[in-house]
């Protein structure tokens, strides 16, 4: 959400729905709500409180996924009843009176009175004829699949790949996996902790599906994945195909342009064969968000006879003009000194080459510059 004050409001706008009996509306507030706290019990309290009407089972899951949020007796007295009258309608007793025992334990504990609905439930005669159980954790812990899926019903599955296996410095005991997630361009790079989702026996690029969204961070939160039936390995990556603009021998970097808002650096030990400025090269990336914006990630890269699109390199034959060694010519494109130098270039030539589309850091504007001469007309 744009604005993380937006969730109170839509939690009231919720509750306010919910007063007036207008549940299904309610219902996509809360999980709004929901989402933006979804290790909240009371978040899941509402989701049961807005299903108790119209499915049990639902409201159950809710209630259970609420109780494993917090178990905090000071603030569950309430949803704990819920959880109880619930079991009670299913005829899970035992584990209804668990809950109801938990409930006056504590209110006696710190001498509060016990309201008068859970009076009835003890006076009940099945309440002293069945013995509690000990815990009610797995209880809950296998109950929760319909309140996962409540509040993820109205997320569209994407296609994503899995990436590999890694770990931080002094963190190996926290490995962190990469998954990518489709998008109608690079597909994004998401980081989530190992133990998170069972992918363990999934291998690297193999095709799965997510269900997510992007928060108010802009970082993308994953909260289902699944295996994908139909798909091939790395599936969601795109072959781009963009042009070296630079080559660094000393720390053996090439730096390449796909259009104006994408691009990388690659180590020769990633290539294929040698490249050189100019060279079309064909890419699979995908990005990810950092503190100074996006960035790209290179997951294979080779040299290519494809051609790149002329709005990042294109031939040109045009007059130069020189002043103080540097050249330009009737469009502007820039001749660097070393290559003026090299092919005799003399002002008002005619001369014909390759540019490059090229940003200036300098003056932070994109231009055009020549990388190679492929023919002089003096004047």
């Amino acid at each position: 959400m744009a604005f993380p004050e937006s969730i109170w409001l839509r939690l009231n706008k919720a509750k306010v729905l919910l007063g007036l009996g207008r549940n299904e509306e309610a219902l996509k507030f809360a999980l709004d709500v929901t989402r933006a706290k979804v290790n909240d019990f009371w978040t899941w309290e509402l989701l049961g409180d807005i299903s108790a009407d119209s499915d049990n089972e639902v409201s159950l899951s809710c209630y259970c996924k609420a109780l494993l949020c917090s178990s905090d007796d000071k603030f569950t007295g309430k949803v704990r009843m819920k959880l109880a009258k619930s079991l009670i309608a299913i005829g899970d007793f035992a584990e209804a009176k668990q809950e109801v025992s938990r409930v006056v334990t504590f209110r006696n504990r710190e001498k509060f009175k016990i309201p008068p609905d859970i009076e009835k439930i003890v006076a009940q005669p099945w309440y002293s004829e069945i013995s509690k159980t000990d815990s009610n954790d797995n209880f809950y812990k296998v109950h929760v699949v319909e309140a996962e899926t409540l509040l993820f019903s109205q997320l569209p599955w994407i296609d994503s790949s899995v990436g590999e296996v890694f770990s931080l410095p002094a963190k190996e005991d926290k490995p962190k996996r990469k998954l990518f997630i489709k998008t109608s361009s690079e597909p994004i790079e998401v980081v989530i902790p190992e133990k998170k989702f069972a992918l363990s026996d999934v291998e690297i690029g193999e095709a799965i599906r997510v269900k997510g969204e992007v928060d108010s961070k802009q970082r993308f939160q994953v909260y289902l994945v699944t295996k994908r039936d139909r798909g091939e390995r790395w599936d969601v990556f795109t072959e781009r195909v963009g042009v070296v603009d630079h080559v660094n021998k000393q720390k053996k970097l090439i730096h390449f342009i796909v259009d104006r808002n994408v691009d990388g650096v690659i180590p020769f030990s990633e290539i294929n064969e040698p490249l050189r400025e100019g060279d079309s090269i064909a890419v699979k990336l995908s990005k990810y968000i950092t503190k100074q914006g996006t960035r790209f990630r290179v997951l294979a890269a080779v040299k290519t006879k494809k051609e790149p699109g002329s709005s990042i390199r294109k031939t040109f034959n045009e007059s130069v003009r020189i002043n103080n060694g540097l050249g330009f010519t009737s469009t502007d494109i820039f001749i660097p000194p070393p290559l003026v130098s090299r092919e005799d270039i003399k002002d008002d030539d005619i001369v014909s080459g390759v540019a490059l589309l090229n940003y200036d850091r300098k003056h932070g504007n994109w231009g055009w510059k020549a990388i190679s001469i492929d023919k002089i007309n003096h004047n």
